[in-house]
């Protein structure tokens, strides 16, 4: 038909990527990235924080349930966040409102609706999912890097690129309408 995409099944590695800008100058703005580890091939969940740690430097944030920091988070997971504001400067413990709305920004799991901040950087939020029934080993990670500020530029700009596109196609094409 091509109106709709087809799940795919038993897939272990997922990466999203959501683009903007016009065609020939696409830039990747968002990155989620979801593996499922095999049974037989679980991490341990502190080998996976301490990959993360190793790749992100230590988080500014951690979390093992609901709280201001991590509104949305999913029972059972361990969420560790890096939050930057538009300067890429890690964003201070005593800024808690910039804090939160940084951190609550982009999900590390990919949804159809997100919401992000143009007074927040570079933020990346990992969620670390226990393997059912052992909340030693991991089943799964989920983690998104987006730079909040660059993002909702981009897409700022993407609507005046288009809207002007679309106007330059029909600039010319006929008189205005008899209203």
């Amino acid at each position: 038909g091509g109106y709709g995409f087809e799940l795919l099944q038993n897939v272990s590695e997922e990466f999203i990527v959501a683009f903007t800008g016009l065609p020939q100058a696409e830039r990747a703005g968002i990155v989620w990235r979801r593996t499922v580890f095999p049974a037989s091939e679980y991490p341990t969940v502190s080998s996976l924080q301490e990959a993360l740690v190793e790749k992100y430097g230590p988080p500014h944030l951690a979390a093992n349930q609901e709280g201001y920091y991590s509104l949305g988070h999913r029972r059972g997971t361990v969420t560790y966040s890096w939050v930057y504001d538009t300067r890429q400067l890690p964003i201070a413990a005593s800024d808690s409102a910039l804090r939160s709305r940084c951190v609550n920004g982009p999900r590390p799991r990919f949804q159809r609706q997100m919401s992000w901040n143009s007074a927040c950087g570079i933020t990346v939020r990992a969620e670390i999912v226990p393997a059912a029934g052992n909340a030693v080993l991991a089943g799964e990670l989920n983690v998104v890097v987006m730079d909040q500020k660059r993002f909702d530029d981009a897409v700022r700009q993407f609507d005046l690129d288009l809207k002007a596109a679309i106007e330059a196609q029909h600039a010319g094409k006929g008189a205005a309408p008899d209203l």
